[in-house]
């Protein structure tokens, strides 16, 4: 979505939502205020100012909220029981937990940073079908403060908001089992080909051969044809 395309409209000059003074209404006033607009408090972003939201200040106590779909893998967010789940600085049971939450809950009250949970609004909720977008969408229109998550800063995303990557885990190490047990080298030779069975191994190897042999038979043709064969000369 573009600028042209986003709706706004005109807010009070002290609307909490983010706005911006008319540049092209410089001299008319209301109450004393130059006219204000706002694309915040329509839902859409303000890319006709600055092309990506502004920084702004946070307040004393942070509002955080984070997707409200489970992550696939319970990384960053699962569902909890009554009383089981992570609680923000008012004792509020968000009756979440996961990796992610706990660890950044667990780093707020390390530093005693205080913060309060902000469930993703129904109209963010139906921006897009990515939970984590939906999420960074609530932190652009200054509902929350902050989101947490585990995914991807796509450029849709980092055009709504500034984002911190606080840490990384794309690396995957192999080890072998401990154990005084040897590995003979048949057994070595066969660990790459464990990931497949045996049938499907077979099929594999059978496209392999099928597709060798059309680009043998029309490779064939071609030649035939490119460089037809000499008449033989009778003695």
């Amino acid at each position: 979505m573009t600028w042209c395309d986003a709706t706004w409209c005109w807010v009070d000059a002290n609307c909490e939502r983010p706005a911006e003074k008319s540049a092209f209404f410089p001299d008319v006033l209301v109450n004393g205020e130059q006219l204000t607009y706002s694309y915040a408090t329509c839902g859409n972003l303000n890319y006709y100012l600055t092309g990506s939201p502004e920084l702004r200040t946070f307040p004393r106590r942070l509002r955080v909220s984070w997707a409200t779909i489970n992550s696939s893998t319970g990384f960053t967010k699962v569902d909890a029981a009554e009383g089981q789940g992570v609680k923000d600085s008012l004792g509020f049971d968000t009756k979440t937990t996961g990796a992610i939450v706990q660890f950044m809950s667990d780093i707020f009250a390390f530093y005693n940073i205080q913060w309060e949970f902000k469930p993703i609004s129904a109209e963010s909720n139906a921006y897009s079908a990515s939970g984590v977008t939906n999420c960074i969408h609530e932190v652009a229109l200054n509902r929350t403060d902050m989101c947490w998550f585990d995914s991807w800063l796509t450029e849709p995303r980092l055009e709504m908001t500034t984002m911190i990557a606080l840490f990384e885990d794309n690396f995957k190490v192999m080890v072998r089992k401990s154990g005084s047990e040897s590995v003979s080298i048949p057994t070595m030779l066969a660990v790459p080909f464990l990931p497949f069975s045996a049938e499907l191994w077979m099929v594999i190897i059978g496209q392999y051969i099928f597709c060798s042999l059309i680009m043998y038979v029309l490779r064939g043709a071609t030649m035939r044809t490119t460089f037809p064969t000499a008449p033989s000369r009778g003695g």
